[in-house]
């Protein structure tokens, strides 16, 4: 309870200062820009301060800049450019409504560059201060070795300085997991464990103060928003229909159509100039129509520019484009990198076949075959297919089929409006990061360097790793 107080007032203190260092770089862009500052524009600004203050805590926690733990200077750097572009185009959009730009425009700029500079030596600072205090983290992956080599790639991936990934036990060596746990400060625990193990090693973890990291299969998911009750004196855990209420599909058809009406129009321009180049550059049509999936696995035709070569599976079938596909032309490479050929499905939005935020949208050919490999895959046709989705933010392109299914049925599960909007404002985060994009390395070199320092721990060798 303490620690948690704690937690709270340590967030709230840091909201505090950022918003000040926001405010800050308004007052010395002032500064800067004038000898005698006009009293005049300097009200005008006063009274956007709450304003200003409100936009800063909203975007800041939208971007992920109060809870910094795990990421890279890079990163928190990226999203502190983002969140003050932001900031700084709210607040002009506040000045034109209140005075007609009585706040020069001279100093958004000037205070730009002043809480770039600002910001990102504070968070630079708290990151290199949690970092020491948190230290690098010993993590044992508990399960098969193909599920925890998975998993073990995936922390390796991470801002290096914050956990390792030490040890790898499966099931035939499970009765040495208390002294294996004795060793490590986390325990993660990889699909496919039975649910009896998993509270087995759940509370020999506990006991030992050590953190458990679970990755969920659908069961955990289902249970993320149980409700508790009560049949009688015995304590029940209700299980929500996995489904969205009809108050909040209406919710979230109305800001489909607002959206996709404002994007439409914002974008026609970019949207002409794009479709000249295809022509230019490209023998074929501009537009490039695809049946997938959508609600309750009904198909529909999905819109998108063409980004291949005309007739690109004409001989191969159906196959998912690689990172370096050949058949991808040049104009096509960079419609991809910016995620800007996927803009027509603005279109299949308005007409209610998609929404903005869901499930990725797959061909009927790789459904069939996903549904194979994992039955609970039919779930995330329960609500429409969108234009960006958690997996799109949180995930990469290289991220499997599976945890892609783990994120898209979480998001159904936590399904809010709020929700929806921040993963809108993620996507304009991911358009412009390259490394959501980046494929892994499956040299390998690269498969022997990752698990050089990992050690499966056996009847054999664990006395051995114990003592080191």
């Amino acid at each position: 309870m303490l620690e948690k107080r704690v937690g709270t007032i340590h967030h709230i203190v840091i909201a505090l200062i950022d918003a000040f260092l926001v405010n800050l770089g308004y007052y010395l862009a002032f500064q800067f820009r004038f000898e005698n500052i006009p009293a005049a524009n300097f009200a005008d600004y006063v009274k956007l301060i709450p304003w200003i203050i409100i936009t800063a805590f909203i975007i800041f926690k939208i971007y992920g800049l109060y809870d910094i733990e795990r990421k890279t200077f890079t990163e928190l750097l990226f999203s502190v450019v983002l969140s003050l572009i932001m900031i700084m185009v709210f607040t002009m959009a506040l000045t034109f409504f209140y005075r007609g730009f009585a706040f020069p425009r001279s100093v958004f700029a000037i205070g730009a560059v002043i809480q770039v500079i600002l910001i990102a030596l504070w968070k630079g600072i708290c990151l290199i201060v949690i970092k020491h205090l948190h230290g690098v983290q010993k993590v044992l992956l508990v399960g098969s070795r193909e599920e925890a080599y998975k998993v073990v790639r995936k922390f390796q991936d991470m801002s290096r300085g914050w956990f390792e990934a030490k040890y790898i036990i499966d099931e035939e060596n499970i009765n040495h997991i208390t002294d294996a746990i004795s060793m490590v400060d986390i325990v993660c625990l990889c699909p496919g464990l039975s649910q009896e193990l998993k509270n087995e090693i759940s509370v020999m973890a506990l006991e030992k103060r050590r953190k458990i990291l679970l990755i969920p299969e659908l069961y955990e998911v289902f249970l993320a928003k149980s409700s508790s009750t009560q049949i009688g004196d015995i304590p029940v855990f209700e299980l929500i229909d996995l489904t969205l209420t009809a108050e909040q599909m209406i919710i979230k058809r109305i800001l489909d159509v607002i959206v996709s009406i404002i994007g439409l129009i914002i974008s026609f321009p970019i949207m002409l100039l794009i479709a000249i180049l295809i022509k230019l550059t490209s023998p074929g049509p501009v537009f490039y129509t695809q049946e997938r999936v959508g609600l309750f696995g009904k198909t529909f035709m999905l819109y998108k520019f063409r980004t291949m070569i005309n007739n690109a599976e004409k001989f191969t079938g159906p196959v998912l484009a690689t990172e370096k596909d050949p058949r991808i032309t040049p104009i096509g490479r960079i419609l991809r990198a910016t995620r800007l050929d996927e803009l027509p499905q603005l279109i299949n939005v308005f007409k209610g076949e998609m929404s903005m935020v869901g499930p990725r949208p797959e061909r009927p050919f790789f459904v069939k075959q996903f549904k194979q490999e994992n039955p609970h895959y039919k779930y995330r046709h329960i609500v429409k297919p969108g234009i960006t989705g958690l997996a799109q933010v949180l995930g990469r392109y290289s991220t499997s089929a599976d945890d892609k299914l783990r994120y898209d049925l979480i998001y159904i599960r936590n399904y809010s409006f709020l929700l929806d909007l921040r993963i809108l404002f993620l996507t304009i985060k991911v358009v412009f990061m390259k490394d959501s994009s980046k494929g892994l390395d499956e040299s390998e070199d690269y498969e022997n360097s990752l698990l050089a320092g990992i050690e499966i721990l056996t009847h054999d060798n664990i006395a051995a790793a114990r003592e080191k």
